[in-house]
């Protein structure tokens, strides 16, 4: 390979890996987008997504069950279930068997706000993928995919106990 092709490849991998690095930035974008959109209705974008797990749980689920699923810090949890239960939207109620844990779960407004809010978000979305054809939503998460992949395998050779 000659020097020009090397140095190509060479830019187009930096390119690549700028690419990556914006990743986490892009998130934060796309997030600060919905958290516009469900500030409209009153809840923070964080909030939502205890409110979206709630609904696969409709007998409830544990603080820390909601912690883990949405790998969130428990103590973030439970100020943010403060803050629903303020707006009527969760509510608290003790474990049949054992009186020390709580289940949180919707309350009638929290489930009506929840079906307005994931009927929007839905509607956003299928919009916002419009703009793309079925190839280049294969492409991306063929890539997206394998990235994770090859991520995962990476830092488990390098970090963990199995290599």
């Amino acid at each position: 390979m000659n020097d020009s092709k090397i140095e190509a490849e060479h830019l187009f991998r930096k390119k690549v890996l700028d690419t990556l690095d914006n990743q986490s930035s892009i998130n934060i974008q796309m997030n600060f987008w919905f958290n516009e959109m469900m500030t409209y209705h009153g809840v923070s974008y964080s909030e939502y997504r205890i409110i979206r797990l709630l609904r696969k749980y409709q007998n409830g689920i544990e603080p820390s069950v909601i912690a883990d699923k949405l790998a969130i810090l428990r103590q973030t949890t439970t100020n943010m279930v403060d803050g629903l239960q303020k707006k009527y939207l969760v509510e608290r109620s003790p474990h049949p068997v054992d009186r020390r844990r709580i289940y949180i779960k919707l309350t009638p407004e929290g489930v009506e706000l929840s079906n307005k809010l994931v009927e929007e978000m839905s509607s956003v979305q299928s919009s916002v993928l419009s703009h793309f054809t079925s190839e280049d939503m294969e492409k991306y998460l063929d890539i997206r995919t394998k990235i994770i992949k090859y991520t995962e395998d990476e830092i488990k050779k390098r970090y963990t106990e199995e290599s």
